[in-house]
């Protein structure tokens, strides 16, 4: 009995403040406009021109037989001329005739129908009539909203299309509200895919935190790389809270650098290629008997398709670099006689050689071995130092070696003299050395 009460209240308040007030003025054999067309809740007003009159709703003067109408309404006679003969609130959809009961009047063509088009409980409407006209211009067959959304949509024009372009006005949505409302509600977006994986509930709130939830489930189409719940896990402890401290800052960043404006399945990607960002950064494919890598991620499940684009499952958290850059070049010419070509391997010796913080090496200036002209390390590494550094080193996590492997991925405990190595850290950190005497 309370939901009944409560929906009941919350129709009428809908109502209530969606109503317009029509007017329609009777006169000598008259009633304009005689066919109204209007919604659910709104009021009607029929005003008088001149001589007496009534506004009858219930039993036809010219047959003798009730209307029938969703609800009858009659109204006294009045002779007042520009005086309301009767007001009346439509709060029942459906077709109501009605005439002037006055003798004579009906039967000399004083009639009027009016057309109560039914509002939801959202409040929205859909103007059958315009969008029977809007589709007729391609496919005459097309009748209503229902019709007419699942057409436009299925030869590629959603309902946020921009009617402009017909010099009209508004979108398909401005038309078809109540339609275009519910056929959203019936598709699968690459949010529904993200939030009823099991395998993603991280990905699923930082989504929401950074309010990207909306944006992500309009009209795309998205490529989406999704990180799983274990690529977020392998982020340097502490990372995540600290995003989402900011959500809309560097996470929604991050975020953004997963998404790709266009639908990419696994077909169109090929070894070599980039794509761009909803962040405007690039992500590098490449595609081996391994598989396909994004960047330093692989690709582990492909081709999720959702209505408005597609997900791939990727086992890494891809991290943005934009507005740095490593200079391995200046690297190379100052260490390259140390076997050091990288930004890289260049901390990464600083560190197992001399004991420096990461902090510490990218501050070093290269004295007493090197003159670098005043710069530091941070100067020529600010990507190294910028994006890796300052991570771990606001978690107080000391970035330590594992394990080393040779060129073809065997583990090596007596690495040969002077020959490329890849150095596993406890972070998942990977960077590939020279060692020397």
């Amino acid at each position: 009995m309370k939901n009944s009460v409560l929906f009941f209240f919350l129709s009428f308040t809908l109502l209530s403040f969606s109503q317009t007030t029509h007017f329609v003025n009777a006169g000598m054999m008259y009633f304009t406009p005689s066919d109204l067309v209007i919604e659910q809740g709104d009021i009607v007003i029929w005003i008088n021109d001149g001589g007496t009159h009534d506004v009858n709703g219930n039993i036809n003067s010219i047959t003798n037989e009730p209307f029938n109408n969703p609800e009858t309404f009659d109204s006294p006679t009045m002779s007042t001329i520009g005086g309301e003969i009767y007001t009346h609130i439509f709060s029942i959809p459906g077709i109501y005739n009605y005439d002037c009961s006055v003798y004579g009047h009906a039967s000399a063509g004083m009639v009027g129908s009016i057309t109560v088009n039914e509002t939801n409980s959202t409040g929205c409407v859909d103007d059958d009539v315009a969008a029977t006209e809007l589709a007729s211009m391609w496919n005459p067959n097309i009748v209503g909203c229902a019709d007419a959304v699942e057409y436009f949509i299925s030869v590629g024009y959603p309902c946020s299309t921009d009617l402009s372009i017909l010099g009209m006005t508004g979108t398909i949505a401005d038309i078809c509200e109540c339609s275009c409302d519910e056929f959203s509600s019936d598709l699968t977006t690459v949010v529904d895919i993200i939030v009823d994986s099991e395998i993603h509930n991280t990905l699923e709130a930082a989504v929401i935190a950074a309010e990207l939830d909306d944006d992500l489930s309009g009209d795309g189409p998205f490529t989406v790389f999704a990180p799983t719940d274990d690529a977020f896990s392998a982020l340097p402890e502490g990372t995540l809270e600290l995003l989402l401290e900011d959500p809309m800052g560097d996470l929604a960043n991050i975020l953004l650098h997963h998404v790709y404006a266009g639908t990419a399945l696994s077909t169109d990607l090929s070894d070599g290629m980039t794509v761009t960002t909803l962040l405007g950064t690039e992500l590098s494919i490449s595609i081996s008997e391994d598989g396909v890598m994004v960047d330093n991620a692989m690709v582990t499940i492909v081709d999720i398709i959702a209505d408005n684009g597609v997900v791939h499952v990727i086992d890494a958290v891809l991290l943005p670099t934009t507005g740095c850059e490593d200079d391995n070049s200046t690297i190379e010419q100052y260490f390259g006689s140390f076997f050091i070509t990288e930004c890289g391997s260049l901390i990464n010796y600083l560190e197992a050689n001399y004991g420096y913080s990461q902090e510490e090496a990218c501050a070093w200036n290269g004295a007493p071995m090197l003159d670098l002209n005043g710069l530091l390390i941070s100067d020529i590494c600010a990507c190294s130092c910028n994006l890796e550094n300052i991570t771990i080193n606001e978690h107080n996590i000391i970035r330590q070696p594992l394990f080393m492997i040779d060129l073809s991925g065997k583990v090596i405990s007596n690495p040969d003299i002077n020959q490329p190595v890849f150095m596993i850290y406890n972070d998942g950190f990977v960077q590939k050395i020279f060692l020397t005497n």
